[in-house]
């Protein structure tokens, strides 16, 4: 069986081309035998990726406090697609806004990667913040007392058994959690992952709305991913990207 490439996507919270963009990156850099499969809302570059397959999940969890709805609507995306594909052993769980800029394979996905130990964050009412200092304390609870921060904004390769183990065993449909930090570090433990950096070959990013463009130009040849946040999609990153992937005209 194909391991499953899981892209969530909510058009109310995208800027128009992530998603076609990161379509065209694992369709053109992937050198392993996998199915991408687009949750949640759909999009019209879909119809030119016939290849490409498609689940309607309106977006339904609503905030409770002290969770994440990121965090439990994950839970239902991957638990949805696991019920589409049955035989399916492992998935990948990526994002509309990382983009392939080399070939990779499935060792390059499978070796876990981090951005050094947790820490703990001030509270600042983020949620997202919030979830990572529930992990840090749950992890730790579990008898993990220096937990590596493994939420890298790149695929994350994991066993769908596993993950759902560790789902049902901390109640995480409903007491939202960070998954990638939970499944490498309790999995991984005999493990030391790559740390990121600046200077690697795995993945660029683009943060801010004032980029420096040939620092992006750099990061195609040097590094196998480019994502960024909602402010890094600048024309700029768009219109290379759309170059490499012979998108142009």
């Amino acid at each position: 069986m194909r391991t499953i490439v899981i892209i969530p996507y909510i058009a109310s919270q995208a800027q128009g081309e992530e998603l076609p963009l990161c379509i065209a990156g694992w369709l053109r850099h992937c050198r392993a035998d996998v199915q991408l499969v687009v949750v949640g809302d759909s999009h019209e570059c879909l119809e030119e990726y016939p290849e490409v397959h498609f689940i309607e999940l309106p977006r339904e969890t609503e905030q409770t406090e002290g969770n994440c709805v990121k965090h439990l609507e994950f839970v239902r995306v991957i638990r949805r697609v696991l019920e589409e594909y049955p035989k399916a052993r492992h998935f990948v769980l990526t994002s509309d806004d990382t983009f392939a800029v080399a070939d990779f394979g499935m060792e390059e996905l499978a070796y876990p990667k981090c951005l050094g130990l947790m820490r703990e964050l001030p509270e600042t009412g983020n949620t997202w913040i919030h979830d990572k200092n529930k992990t840090l304390a749950m992890l730790r609870e579990a008898g993990i007392p220096a937990p590596y921060d493994f939420s890298t904004h790149l695929p994350y390769l994991m066993d769908g058994r596993k993950w759902e183990r560790i789902v049902g065993q901390f109640g995480m449909d409903s007491n939202s959690l960070v998954i990638e930090d939970m499944y490498y570090n309790l999995y991984f433990q005999k493990r030391v992952p790559v740390r990121l950096s600046d200077g690697d070959t795995i993945r660029g990013g683009v943060w801010r709305s004032t980029p420096n463009v040939e620092t992006i130009r750099g990061f195609f040849g040097t590094k196998t991913w480019i994502n960024c946040n909602e402010a890094g999609f600048v024309p700029a990153l768009q219109e290379l990207l759309k170059l490499h992937y012979g998108l142009q005209g």
